[in-house]
């Protein structure tokens, strides 16, 4: 549940970098850091749970035996319950990011957005690919920094929600530019991870036996590597363009998606005038059967009844719905 938190205080600043000119540098400041330090404050849940998956990963990717980090992985581990019961017990974070979150959905609600057309997104959009841009570039001139790998993920993951938010521009492109962006921030993810375990078992206070220690980071060492060679061509790709060029190519898809209505979906079954007549929405779908719209999206995700995605809304067979029993 923290960790799918964190995710969605990522998306919420991912959309106020994409309309930052269009409300003012004064409010996309104000609500940027509340969700910053909001989202700092469950931090530490997350940060010692990653750790326990990163070392266990790498035992399993490597063929290891079960006890060939055993010392090491029972540190991490202690660490991870003292400080998870600290958490718990010990502060009133829960309370501050709940009290944070509901102050920053009733200031959003009012942040000055009247703006309805593509430049409302134009600066803030070029500004999030430019320095993505920028920090590839920065990352690798010296790769045995792992910070600067760090800071170009950020502004992977940025530019991957914002690419989710405008979907409906264009969704066989945005969709497809959204998946390998996130693909991009898995590689730089993963390796950031094993940059946080290497720091952790090199620290002196950190009691890790001389034969594990040798072993662990001789095998981060090498996947860090791997990691970081696929993200090279992927990034190349993905960040090709000069920023003017890439946002000016976003805004063509705007005008042609509002000047004719079209959005490049690729031809339905169905003829558009039926679609209203043979297909149901997520809402619609749940109030027929009776159930919640996230057991709608359970039997989506799992195939049990059929349906196709539409920008970012799915619509679903009103045959198989009818013909759906549990």
């Amino acid at each position: 549940a923290v960790h799918e938190s964190r995710k969605n205080y990522k998306r919420s600043r991912a959309a106020l970098r994409l309309i930052r000119a269009e409300i003012g540098e004064t409010l996309y400041q104000r609500e940027n850091i509340r969700f910053r330090d909001s989202s700092r404050l469950l931090a530490p849940l997350r940060d010692g749970a990653v750790m326990l998956e990163t070392i266990d990963k790498l035992g399993s990717d490597f063929n290891l035996s079960a006890d060939a980090f055993a010392a090491t992985r029972n540190q991490l581990e202690q660490r991870y319950l003292e400080s998870r019961t600290r958490f718990l017990q010990e502060t009133r974070h829960f309370d501050s990011v709940l009290a944070d979150l509901n102050e920053g959905r009733r200031a959003i609600q009012d942040l000055p957005f009247v703006n309805q057309t593509f430049t409302a997104f134009a600066a803030g959009l070029q500004r999030v690919y430019r320095r993505g841009r920028r920090r590839q570039a920065v990352a690798y001139g010296d790769s045995t920094n792992p910070e600067r790998f760090h800071d170009w993920r950020k502004r992977v993951k940025y530019l991957w929600h914002q690419m989710e938010l405008l979907g409906d521009l264009w969704p066989v492109m945005t969709e497809e530019m959204a998946r390998e962006l996130k693909q991009l921030s898995t590689y730089l993810g993963d390796d950031n991870d094993l940059a946080v375990l290497d720091a952790t078992i090199s620290d002196e206070r950190f009691a890790t036996p001389e034969h594990e220690l040798t072993q662990l980071k001789d095998i981060i060492q090498w996947q860090r590597h791997q990691w970081q060679t696929a993200a090279a061509p992927l990034g190349l790709r993905l960040y090709a363009e000069t920023p003017s060029a890439f946002v000016a190519r976003y805004g063509t898809y705007w005008d042609i998606w509002h000047r004719h209505q079209f959005n490049g979906l690729p031809e339905q079954k169905y003829a558009l005038i039926d679609l209203p007549e043979k297909l149901m929405t997520i809402s619609e779908a749940a109030t027929f059967l009776n159930i919640s719209r996230a057991q709608i999206r359970r039997l989506i995700k799992t195939d049990a009844v059929p349906a196709i995605k539409v920008g970012q809304n799915w619509l679903i067979s009103k045959q198989s719905i009818t013909e759906y029993s549990p």
